[in-house]
Parts: C-alpha cells; structure tokens; sequence
C-alpha cells in the first residue's frame, strides 16, 4: 500500500502507521479464512494486530494488553474501533452482542471474549462506552494543549 496513504488513514485513525498495515494484513487474513467457509469462532489466528503502545497517545488500548491476540475477539475490537471512527451510526456492535445471545451454547471465552468484555473500550454500553472515540479525540486535545 502507498506509504502516503497508509500515514493519511494512520492519522484518521490516531495510531500509528505499523499498527494500521498490521490491522489490515490481519483483516485481510480474516476476510479469506472467512470467504474459504473455514471456522473461526475458536480458531487460532498465524497472524495477531499489533496494538498502540504509547498509553499516552492511546490510552483506551490499554484494556486489551492482556488479551490473547491470536482469537477472533481481538480482531472483532479492531473492527469495533475502526467502526466507531468511519460509521458511528453503525449497529454492529448490537447485532454481534444479539447473536452472541442468541447463541449461548457457543464459547466465547473460545473466541478469546475475556470475562469483563463489556466493560472494556469500544464494548461498554454506557454513555463512555457508546462515545469512546469522542473521550479518546478529548484526551489526544488536552495533550496537545499541555
């Protein structure tokens, strides 16, 4: 991908660029395991993101350092994140919780959902869960007023 690009689609996002090429070569591997049938609910992904580092700079990351990088549900923030920022009307944070609960006999602790993952950035329902990209925008300006 175009270094230009990749830096533009960085800064929208607020990470950094090898954070976003390793989103998407892990998106990317995820859509094929996808349009090949293949499984994915317990799968253990070859490729893992990479997450923001800095806790200054991406501070609602910090939630997700211990958690396993190689099961779905971590591909499933990115996703959830990356959502918040392009489409915040979008309902796919409430349809995924739907199917979830219409499928309790499937493990999510398989998929790699930590115990609490509703209380974690970009799952919680409450006013800061649903406006995480709005906190995320405030913290990165009172930084940069400092």
């Amino acid at each position: 991908m175009h270094r230009d690009l990749t830096k533009k689609m960085a800064e929208h996002y607020g990470i950094p660029q090898d954070v976003l090429l390793s989103w998407l070569r892990t998106l990317n591997t995820a859509r094929n395991i996808c349009a090949h049938h293949c499984r994915v609910w317990n799968r253990e992904f070859g490729l893992s993101p990479k997450l923001p580092t800095s806790i200054t700079k991406n501070p609602e990351w910090q939630d997700f350092r211990t958690i396993q990088r190689n099961k779905v549900f971590i591909i499933l923030t990115v996703l959830q994140f990356m959502l918040m920022r392009c489409a915040s009307t979008s309902q796919w944070k409430s349809r995924l919780s739907e199917l979830l609960r219409d499928y309790p006999d499937v493990s999510i602790a398989q998929m790699g959902f930590p115990a609490n993952w509703r209380e974690l950035s970009f799952w919680r329902d409450d006013e800061r869960g649903r406006f995480a990209w709005f906190y995320y925008l405030l913290t990165k300006l009172k930084m940069r007023t400092s």
